[in-house]
């Protein structure tokens, strides 16, 4: 129902307000009035299936890379690439000002989606960190704010690879599957978004949320000021570094255009479908004319998507296998 209330307000809202920022908010209300108990996920079952199900949806994204894109692209992929390092550099800041396990937690959630965020609220949780994981959730909401058998089987067969590959590498089983996705998906032997494919990544990304939904169970109305804080405080780094960055220092010359490096750079907050959006907007809101609007749609589209795809679906993967362990 909570997932339900989210979408309708989505689509009634044409996506100005996130069905996703809509459900984490009711959801944290109703742990901080008492409304749902704090083991909802337990309750209705779904904290198994939360714990395998990001690999699926690691390895369905894999599939989905198109090497030749990113090749012709590769001015946008350093732009988006360099963003995450720059962020990551400056986001050192933050530790005195929020602290380090806050900070570990929200630098690879700020550069990716929902699998960063997964990654990094279920190793704060492990460890104890309560308050770092609860902010790794409502970083990603509040960004989130501005969707046979056979395939569910090559899936399920990947993912339990990763698993094992993972085990004895001792490097996180999300990175070898976010590989082995690609691998298999540039073969073309595989569907790509191979989880669509199969007309199962509804229950898999249900899984995925199940696992982030229990941090917000454990806050309380004395956090909110602090939880508020840190949060301001992220996004004011955040924004500041790229600002720096890409539009003051010369790294915008690698597209050869400030307002275009700053919004690729920006990409990493977003990812797709987000990406797909903006770029229509902004065609949108700067076209006069429909041929005008094409135009200025051809020209950032492809690089938006792949700006968002480099960082968000890919290398936040990366950095959050990586990150996870420094807590």
């Amino acid at each position: 129902m909570i997932f339900g209330i989210g979408d309708v307000l989505g689509v009634a809202t044409k996506a100005k307000v996130s069905a996703l920022f809509v459900s984490l908010m009711l959801f944290l209300v109703g742990f901080m009035t008492g409304v749902l108990p704090p083991d909802i996920i337990k309750l209705a079952g779904l904290t198994d299936i939360g714990k395998w199900s990001l690999i699926f949806v690691v390895f369905s994204m894999g599939t989905s890379l198109n090497i030749k894109q990113l090749i012709a692209e590769w001015r946008t992929v350093a732009v988006a690439v360099l963003s995450m390092i720059v962020l990551i550099a400056g986001s050192v800041v933050l530790i005195t000002v929020i602290g380090y396990q806050e900070t570990i937690v929200s630098i690879p959630i700020i550069n990716g989606g929902i699998i960063a965020t997964q990654i990094m609220t279920s190793a704060a949780m492990d460890k104890g960190f309560a308050m770092a994981a609860a902010l790794g959730t409502v970083l990603y909401a509040v960004q989130k704010f501005y969707g046979p058998f056979a395939s569910l089987t090559i899936a399920a067969f990947f993912s339990w690879l990763a698993f094992v590959i993972g085990k004895y590498t001792g490097l996180s089983a999300t990175i070898w599957a976010l590989i082995l996705g690609a691998v298999i998906g540039s073969t073309g032997l595989v569907p790509l978004k191979i989880l669509d494919h199969a007309k199962s990544s509804g229950i898999f990304n249900v899984g995925v949320f199940a696992v982030i939904i229990p941090s917000l169970a454990k806050i309380k109305v004395s956090d909110l000021l602090v939880l508020s804080f840190n949060t301001i405080m992220v996004f004011i780094v955040v924004f500041a570094v790229l600002f720096l960055f890409f539009y003051i220092l010369p790294l915008w010359k690698i597209l050869g255009n400030r307002n275009l490096a700053m919004g690729v750079a920006v990409m990493q907050l977003l990812g797709f479908p987000a990406t797909y959006l903006v770029a229509n907007e902004i065609a949108i809101a700067t076209g006069e004319t429909e041929e005008e609007r094409q135009v200025v749609n051809d020209a950032i589209m492809p690089k938006y998507l792949v700006g968002g795809f480099a960082t968000v679906t890919t290398f936040s993967v990366i950095t959050a296998g990586i990150l996870e362990k420094f807590l």
